[in-house]
């Protein structure tokens, strides 16, 4: 079951890309690890890397997988934080990529018209 849900993560893009653009104001939003490489097992996630001038504070993190969750978005994503430099570290270990460049068009074009143009000058 778990496998079949993480299968299907990019269906929940959107709604967690909004929740977390709210809380995470001014930063940028990346996925890193096996889920761009669609390698799932049991035990998988789908891992979102938040980059931030300064590193978030845990209790945003708290916040925000408390918001996934209370909306019904299977427990699949796990959030790590950090600034420029932790971005510059897991480039170097694998790849990166912006969550927006795999939304949907329609949804890409709404983020890049709100706050997404600030955030690119930071990430």
């Amino acid at each position: 079951m778990r496998i079949k849900v993480l299968k299907e993560w990019k269906r929940y893009l959107p709604t967690v890309t909004s929740i977390l653009n709210d809380i995470f104001k001014n930063c940028k939003i990346y996925v890193i690890g096996s889920a761009l490489r669609e390698a799932f097992h049991a035990k998988s996630d789908v891992d979102l890397l938040i980059i931030c001038r300064e590193r978030p504070m845990m209790r945003e993190v708290v916040t925000a997988l408390m918001k996934l969750e209370d909306i019904g978005i299977p427990k699949i994503f796990q959030l790590h934080v950090g600034d420029r430099e932790d971005l510059d570290r897991y480039r170097s270990l694998g790849e990166v990529v912006p969550l927006e460049e795999l939304l949907p068009p329609e949804e890409n074009l709404k983020g890049r018209n709100s706050a997404s143009s600030d955030k690119e000058s930071n990430g």
